[in-house]
């Protein structure tokens, strides 16, 4: 007995048996709770273990299978793997109609215990220990890890909140989905166990997805001397592309996508008059929205993009083939009649887990692998002629960065932070899962209030019909059976959609300006001002916005006020903010160096006469991210072209910084001259119009200061004081790598290439 315990063991209506448990007659009870079994020493005859737990159970079956079996039990099964053991489990199932197999999560990795309760049914017993043990296995394996794999899969039915209904909007009804469900062929019924996406029903699925990380063999050869170093200092060994695994991409799915976005507020029609407001400035400036030409067209697809399952038959690899094959225009037509129709084909997304790691630069907090839903070739290509055209209004304002390189951003962080003097720069945490069919429905509004004409307006209205109650096929592992899952949900961005990055981008600028406008008390008549200035760049207040991403710069007092008050108003719309307390104030930044916008901060460097303001992150992160290759190289050739222009973004944004200079020479000495890659997958690549083999130092001049300074010389780095621990130190690691770094460039050359000799054109080379 436990100390502690003596009041309860005198309690008189406790009536305690001190008998062998094998051998007493049951009787009839409500409960039966028992905790017999015993774990044998690991040396010990494991057949022992089974036999002895296994004769235990015995004595429960007596009092389980009694004419009047207890209502409510609580079964430890010491070994529940053996065929005794599940046999019997499955018995009590028929005889009570009820239990079912649960296991602690801080129960210890040597035992195999688990509970069997008087929950509802579960009638994959056998499956569930199957794939237990197999998790405990990979588990013992794995010194890492110490607690249990929660195998916990709660049934339960998903509970909507009401819609919003916005006075003057439209409201997305559903579409008729039923001709793109039959396309997905799902002939089981639903299990159940998402929280807050419906699920239509599944299927069995073969495995697809990835675990490893794949580097490319040229950067990695060139860093290689520096990784004891990254790895020490800069996170470098963290990142690794994250699994694709079914399994993995469904816990991501369920701890981060299966969550209710908030729909019920009071600030509805205010955002609707900022949003008209914005949508008035905008028709008069640039005028209607234009459906894009297919020069346009051309020029913004992702050649490398998926096909989508429901187009895998067409017999094209990419998108770029089956660009260039020209079937596309037929059928875009035929989606374009299904859409208007109400009852749309190919309108279930397909999904893919993100190949990516991150590191968060100032907290140094794991990101996970993010789930990206993209819709079949055909429906992109038509999104894409509706609403490519969005970007170009994001370029005709001061608040938006849209268009321009990442090189560009630091001179835009530090002239609005000289116009104000104080930054507010947050985060909202999973925005694309925060965005209620409210806000979409409002976007909405908007974009058919800009169309060309009358069908554009259907058009763009069905579209957001389509984006607001979306259907999606994602993959999970359950008992070791890979499932395709058809789900419905409701609200939501889906990040493969063509306009998320421009609708983010607006409505991350909206919110936050009402909540500015509330905060500061400005009043109604004063908002097509406000926002008319912002758009502008002019007056006392500032603003930097790229999709989920933004800065807001105040002066003093409107700072203090914005920053104790607006989170509130965020907090209602349930955009909650990354890494902050939910009634914490917002920190006021007031150093430019200290403001992190796009991954980045931006620090001053010298460029002959004149300073701008250049990104820098973590090295390790910059290399790490150069040396990863996302999806699989064609050939060899394809993998030195990646190469090359990982070492040509390198150049562009990160040249201030020595060591990311040296090595992007040293991947364009190492990599044959006039290799270009077509259609590389999106990230923070740039669009490949200089990547231009000629690219010497002015290439840069003419990005960052417009020519007006020149050479390799007049190319500044940032200043060496500042490094905090971002950058390298010049230890000995770092100088044997800088020693080497000619010797291995010529290794990596082949003998009849044509090569040009960057790295000579560095001082420390010569």
């Amino acid at each position: 007995w436990e100390r502690g315990k003596e009041e309860w063991m005198a309690d008189p209506a406790i009536h305690r048996i001190h008998a062998n448990v094998k051998h007493l007659k049951p009787w009839q009870v409500d409960t039966l709770l028992f905790d017999g079994g015993e774990a044998f020493k690991r040396d010990q005859n494991i057949k022992k273990e089974e036999n002895y737990n296994n004769s235990l159970l015995d004595a429960v079956d007596a009092w389980m299978m009694q004419p009047v079996p207890p209502k409510n039990f609580i079964i430890k099964i010491q070994v529940p793997y053996t065929q005794k053991a599940m046999g019997l489990m499955e018995k009590w199932q028929v005889k009570t109609n009820k239990g079912r197999l649960v296991r602690l999560a801080g129960d210890r990795l040597s035992n195999t215990v688990m509970y069997f309760i008087s929950d509802r049914l579960e009638t994959q017993i056998r499956g569930r220990i199957t794939t237990f043990l197999r998790e405990l296995m990979e588990r013992r394996k794995d010194r890492s890890l110490t607690s249990d794999p929660s195998l916990r899969y709660e049934r339960v039915e998903p509970q909507w909140t009401d819609e919003a209904k916005i006075e003057g909007c439209r409201p997305l009804t559903p579409l008729n989905m039923s001709r793109s469900v039959n396309e997905t062929k799902m002939d089981r019924a639903p299990l159940g166990i998402t929280h807050f996406f419906k699920e239509v029903g599944y299927r069995v699925a073969v495995k697809r997805g990835s675990e490893g990380t794949r580097r490319n063999r040229f950067v990695t050869a060139l860093m290689d001397p520096l990784k004891r170093v990254l790895e020490r200092h800069h996170v470098f060994g963290a990142w690794q592309l994250t699994s694709t695994t079914p399994r993995a991409v469904f816990n991501i799915f369920r701890s981060k996508v299966d969550k209710a976005p908030k729909e019920l507020h009071d600030h509805y029609p205010g955002l609707k008059k900022m949003y008209d407001m914005l949508a008035d400035l905008w028709l008069v400036r640039v005028g209607k929205l234009k459906r894009l030409t297919e020069e346009e067209m051309a020029a913004a697809i992702n050649r490398r993009g998926a096909m989508g399952y429901q187009m895998e038959n067409r017999g094209h690899s990419d998108l770029g083939s089956y660009w260039d094959s020209g079937e596309w225009r037929q059928d875009v037509n035929t989606f374009k009649q299904c859409l208007l129709a109400g009852t749309p084909t190919h309108a279930v997304y397909n999904t893919t887990a993100k190949k990516e790691k991150t590191k968060n630069l100032t907290r140094q907090v794991n990101k996970g692998s993010r789930i990206i839903q993209y819709l079949p070739a055909d429906a992109r290509l038509y999104e894409l002629k509706v609403l490519g055209g969005l970007h170009k209004y994001l370029e005709a304002c001061d608040w938006s960065v849209a268009g321009q390189g990442l090189y560009k951003y630091g001179d835009r962080v530090n002239k609005a932070m000289r116009a104000t003097g104080a930054a507010i720069a947050e985060d909202v945490a999973g925005w694309d899962t925060k965005i209620s069919k409210g806000l979409l429905t409002l976007e909405a509004h908007m974009f058919t209030r800009l169309a060309e004409d009358k069908e554009m307006e259907k058009e763009i209205h069905n579209l957001y019909r389509l984006y607001a109650n979306p259907y999606m096929v994602v993959q999970r592992e359950i008992e070791g059976e890979v499932h395709d899952v058809l789900l419905r949900g409701r609200g939501q961005v889906s990040s493969g959609r063509q306009p998320t990055y421009a609708a983010n981008t607006i409505t991350n600028f909206i919110t936050t300006v009402y909540g500015l406008a509330v905060s500061l008390d400005i009043p109604e008549k004063e908002w097509p001002d406000l926002i008319r200035d912002l758009t502008d760049g002019a007056g006392s207040r500032r603003m930097l916005v790229s999709g989920d991403d933004k800065v807001l710069f105040l002066k003093g007092e409107e700072a203090r006020k914005y920053a104790g008050k607006a989170f509130l108003i965020g907090n209602d719309m349930g955009l909650v903010r990354k890494n902050m307390g939910l009634e914490q104030e917002s920190e006021i930044i007031t150093d430019v160096r200290e403001i992190s916008f796009c991954s980045h901060q931006y620090w001053p460097v010298k460029y002959g006469e004149e300073v701008h303001y250049m990104p820098v992150r973590d090295v390790g992160e910059i290399m790490a991210k150069a040396s990863m290759a996302l999806g699989v190289y064609r050939d060899d050739t394809t993998q030195e072209a990646w190469a090359r222009v990982q070492g040509f973004n390198m150049l562009i944004n990160y040249h201030h910084i020595p060591e990311c200079r040296m090595l992007a020479l040293a991947i364009l000495s190492a990599t044959r001259v006039g290799l270009n890659l077509k259609g590389i997958a999106k990230g923070w690549m740039m669009s490949t119009e200089w990547l231009r083999d000629d690219l010497g130092p002015d290439t840069i001049h003419a990005l960052v200061t417009d020519g007006r300074t020149q050479g390799w010389r007049q190319l500044g780095y940032v200043d060496y004081s500042d490094r905090k621990g971002l950058l390298l130190t010049p230890d000995k690691h770092y100088k044997n790598w800088r020693r080497n770094l000619l010797e291995t460039v010529e290794s990596l050359r082949t003998e009849d290439g044509i090569y040009k000799d960057w790295l000579k054109k560095l001082v420390v080379f010569n």
